[in-house]
C-alpha cells in the first residue's frame, strides 16, 4: 500500500469530501425532520388553533387533523377529523437511501484513491466502474 494524499486536493478525491460532507447534511436535515402547520379558525363566538404536525417521512395520510365542522356555540360545537390523501414518504425515503449508500461508499473509494493509488492507476476498470457508480446516484435521482 502507498500513502498519496496529493489525491486529495486533485478534483477526484476533493470532490468526493465534498461529497462525504453533503451527503450528512441531506441525511440530517430529511430524516430529522419535523414541522407543525397552525391554522387560525374564527367563528363568531368561538376561536381556535389547530395545530398540524407532520414530519419524515411524510406519510401525510396517517396523521390526522381536528377542525369544527361548522361555527355554533362553544358548547355544541362538532370536530371532523381529516386526513390528507398525500403521501410523500417514497420520495424522502429514497433522497435519505441515496444519501446514506453514498455515505457508505465515498470513504471506501477515497480509501482506494489514498492507500491503494496504484490499483487505481493501472486497472482500466477501476475508473470506469467509479466513474459508473458517481453517475448512477445522480441519474437515479433526477
Amino acid at each position: 500500500m502507498d500513502l498519496n494524499l496529493r489525491v486529495l486536493i486533485e478534483p477526484r478525491g476533493f470532490i468526493r469530501i465534498i461529497q462525504v460532507v453533503m451527503s450528512i447534511f441531506a441525511f440530517a436535515t430529511t430524516a430529522g425532520f419535523e414541522t407543525v402547520a397552525t391554522m387560525e379558525i374564527r367563528c363568531k363566538d368561538y376561536e381556535k388553533e389547530v395545530q398540524y404536525k407532520f414530519g419524515y417521512p411524510f406519510k401525510l395520510g396517517k396523521t390526522e387533523l381536528r377542525v369544527p365542522e361548522r361555527c355554533g356555540n362553544t358548547s355544541d360545537i362538532a370536530f371532523k377529523t381529516y386526513t390528507f390523501p398525500f403521501d410523500f414518504s417514497s420520495n424522502a425515503e429514497f433522497f435519505v437511501a441515496s444519501g446514506v449508500l453514498t455515505l457508505m461508499y465515498t470513504p471506501g473509494i477515497i480509501f482506494i484513491y489514498v492507500f491503494m493509488h496504484h490499483l487505481y492507476t493501472t486497472n482500466p476498470m477501476t475508473p470506469v466502474v467509479d466513474s459508473v457508480d458517481m453517475v448512477l446516484p445522480v441519474v437515479s435521482e433526477t
